[in-house]
């Protein structure tokens, strides 16, 4: 179970942060999933490939006894998956916050409370 430990803990950070977005917003990410998808794959890929050659040139690297074991040529998995993550939850966020009838709506809520 060592090989689960990167990708493990990516995603309890990640998906509660993830889920509650969806929760609170899915409208909106529905609504908006072109811009999101776009951002997201872009982001991920430039990033992704950034990753790589740092990963060949040995600026940093994944302990291959705590990751899954896909990697090869610089590619890692586990580097991949948190970009993928970190880029989404940056992407949702910036398309939420700039939802004022989302803001409204859970600006209202809150002072009901």
């Amino acid at each position: 179970m060592e090989g689960l430990t990167y990708t493990g803990l990516i995603l309890v950070w990640a998906l509660p942060i993830l889920l509650a977005q969806w929760a609170l917003g899915w409208r909106t990410l529905t609504l908006e999933w072109r811009p999101l998808v776009a951002t997201v794959v872009m982001a991920t890929a430039y990033l992704g490939c950034a990753d790589v050659a740092a990963v060949r040139d040995g600026i940093w690297a994944a302990d291959p006894a705590k990751t899954l074991g896909l990697s090869g040529g610089g590619f890692v998995f586990e580097d991949w998956l948190t970009l993928l993550a970190t880029n989404t939850l940056i992407a949702q966020t910036v398309i939420l916050a700039l939802d004022n009838d989302l803001l409204e709506r859970l600006a209202a809520r809150l002072r009901r409370r």
